[in-house]
């Protein structure tokens, strides 16, 4: 009820991850005057830029590690800065292109861009950082509220449990 709420939309439209986020941004855009244009359908088949999935290598592997990462695919949109006003028209070449290491280290540019204003993505895409996008705005408000709403869900927790330890302690449970 309370993302229902939050996102302007009905109870049923939370259910959908897509269509949720469709009407955030959809809002979002709404208050900064910013009309879209009318949707198009798209086929599974369809790729769009930005997008990676790499293909894994079966077998087994030597010193496997697991890391849990807090929340890998909100921390990666704000980290390149992933938005489509943000996408540049260009794509970093990485076999032709400058080593990777030279690129962490900032020994080098990105086809005549600084390091520091330009996020490449493991695809290759390229984004802006001179201003930050607008799905990196609406994923860091989103994720401060989920971590404020989680820290009071453990505090209430913290105090059910002690209200409970108190009424063992008199015998009332």
């Amino acid at each position: 009820m309370l993302m229902a709420y939050d996102a302007h939309c009905n109870y049923a439209d939370t259910f959908a991850q897509v269509r949720l986020w469709d009407i955030i941004i959809y809002n979002y855009l709404r208050k900064q005057n910013i009309v879209l244009p009318p949707g198009t359908r798209s086929d599974k088949k369809d790729q769009f830029a930005g997008a990676y999935v790499k293909e894994p290598t079966p077998g087994p592997y030597d010193w496997v590690v697991s890391f849990d990462l807090n929340s890998l695919y909100p921390s990666l949109i704000r980290f390149l800065n992933v938005s489509p006003e943000t996408l540049l028209d260009k794509k970093h070449d990485r076999v032709a292109g400058q080593p990777v290491d030279k690129l962490i280290n900032k020994e080098t540019d990105i086809q005549g861009s600084t390091c520091s204003d330009i996020a490449v993505a493991a695809n290759g895409a390229m984004y802006s950082k001179d201003k930050v996008g607008m799905m990196p705005e609406l994923v860091t408000r989103i994720y401060e509220e989920r971590k404020r709403y989680k820290k009071t869900m453990l505090a209430k927790k913290q105090v059910l449990v002690d209200i409970e330890e108190e009424m063992k302690k008199r015998g009332l449970m």
